[in-house]
């Protein structure tokens, strides 16, 4: 058998492949008729004539077309064009780089899973559909009323790996996700508190986005006046302890 193959290769001037292991197994297992087995020979010698005639044929025009095909992400989706505050306007209305955490990273994840702001409003109503997609928010499982288990879902995306990792880099920042990622990591304990700040981020990309607005940080975080009373208090409570005093400035106005 496999002299009748090597004398079919040494006529087409080839070596015969010790490892084609499938074509000499089906022939001694009798699954090909000795004309379908010539035919074989005959067509696989070709190709093997012709990768050795010119072997660099074949690497050039998978090369050219893996170039081709991924023209629109090397062009669209690289990091130095999404560092760009006039694409990210051009792609989602607004300029998302202004988001603390928010890099050239998060945004070529989310050009590269969901698109253009069509896209994304075409995908999701609001952003707790959004948020539950990339599943960063709790999947509660609920019989008669009663919550047996409340934890995210495990998903495999790289858009919520993305904004892990931003809310991640948030921990040491002095802004108020800074504080919030803190605050979370604090009460929640520290796999959760980042999974939060992922949720926060994902919440605020989906609303600038959605209203093409531009990134406020006291819009995003607004303190409510029990907040603020209560910041009072603690402050109050710390001088008293230091043997200071509180005084108001007239002249600062808060919000």
């Amino acid at each position: 058998m496999e002299r009748l193959l090597s004398g079919a290769y040494r006529s087409a001037n080839l070596a015969f492949p010790d490892n084609d292991v499938r074509l000499r197994s089906e022939f001694q297992v009798g699954i090909h008729q000795p004309a379908d087995f010539a035919s074989e020979i005959e067509r696989t010698g070709k190709v093997h004539a012709a990768r050795l005639a010119n072997p660099t044929a074949r690497a050039a025009k998978d090369q050219a077309t893996l170039v081709a095909r991924n023209r629109f992400l090397l062009d669209e989706f690289h990091p130095a064009t999404a560092r760009n505050p006039k694409e990210s306007q051009r792609y989602f209305g607004t300029d998302l780089t202004l988001i603390d955490g928010i890099g050239p990273g998060v945004i070529v994840s989310l050009m590269s899973e969901i698109g253009s702001r069509e896209h994304l409003l075409t995908s999701f109503k609001s952003a707790d559909g959004s948020c539950a997609w990339l599943g960063l928010c709790p999947c509660n499982a609920i019989s008669g009323g009663k919550v047996l288990r409340s934890a995210t879902r495990k998903v495999k995306n790289r858009l919520s790996e993305a904004l892990r990792l931003a809310a991640f880099g948030l921990e040491r920042s002095k802004t108020k996700l800074g504080e919030y990622c803190r605050r979370m990591k604090r009460r929640l304990g520290k796999a959760e508190g980042i999974i939060a700040t992922a949720h926060k981020l994902a919440r605020i990309l989906y609303t600038l986005v959605a209203n093409a607005a531009s990134y406020d940080e006291s819009q995003a975080f607004p303190v409510k006046p029990a907040t603020r009373q209560k910041q009072l208090r603690q402050l109050q409570s710390l001088a008293k302890k230091l043997g200071l005093q509180v005084l108001p400035n007239p002249a600062v106005t808060t919000s």
